[in-house]
């Protein structure tokens, strides 16, 4: 009787110990995908490099293309906002860039939908990025999207004078293309570049701005449960 009293003392020990060792786990599982998902900071400032990236068929405005149906090359960049509001949106780079701005989705191939806002040229000091725009006419190497823009001085269609209304909840996407196609007469016979390093910078709201990371599947989950269990078991063996 005291033996059998005994392995249930010891059987209800080990699963309290179990039941706490899993709850352990999955609270650290839980933190770090939190803290993998996004990381909030005032703004989002990240490098990129459009070098041999894929091209698209480039918009000059919200519903329009360039006149030259221009496929130029982009990447592309996922990013969140912690509350509602008016934000900017920066790029420079070391060619003419456009800084495109996409909400919910980006479709390279119907890159008209879901379009944002946009902008091309800039040359004043900068808020999010250091420094300031640089460059002349077809060889300016910044955008800015910022609400107090007056004007559009490059008789494109983008949306002037509101900046980014970004919303939280919500998926945005960055893009970072050119003006000039790799193909586009004016770039070879001058020699601009049509690709190549740049910066963007996202910020200037109401709330801190963030990469969309991925987060651990269910399924990752589970394995990290079953991994649990066996070391839990190997231990207990130990013993």
């Amino acid at each position: 009787m005291g033996n059998r009293c005994y392995v249930a003392r010891g059987t209800n020990g080990i699963i309290s110990r179990f039941g706490a060792f899993m709850r352990t786990l999955f609270a650290l599982a839980a933190f770090a995908a939190l803290g993998t998902s996004s990381f909030a900071q005032s703004s989002f400032v990240f490098n990129g490099d459009t070098t041999g990236q894929p091209t698209f068929k480039r918009p000059a405005g919200t519903g329009s293309f360039s006149p030259n149906n221009a496929m130029t090359r982009y990447q592309a960049t996922e990013f969140q906002v912690s509350a509602t509001g008016t934000y900017i949106g920066e790029l420079n780079a070391t060619f003419s860039p456009y800084l495109l701005v996409y909400q919910d989705s980006f479709d390279p191939n119907n890159s008209l939908t879901n379009l944002l806002n946009g902008d091309r040229t800039y040359i004043d000091a900068f808020t999010i990025l250091p420094g300031s725009g640089t460059g002349q006419g077809p060889s300016t190497r910044s955008a800015r999207i910022y609400a107090s823009e007056a004007s559009d001085t490059n008789n494109e269609q983008f949306v002037r004078g509101t900046g980014l209304q970004l919303q939280a909840g919500r998926k945005y996407i960055a893009v970072a293309t050119a003006f000039y196609a790799p193909d586009d007469g004016a770039a070879v016979l001058f020699g601009f570049p049509t690709s190549g390093a740049y910066s963007v910078g996202i910020g200037g709201g109401p709330g801190n701005v963030s990469a969309i990371q991925a987060v651990p599947e269910p399924a990752t989950m589970a394995i990290l449960g079953l991994g649990a269990i066996g070391l839990f078991r190997r231990r207990q063996n130990r013993k």
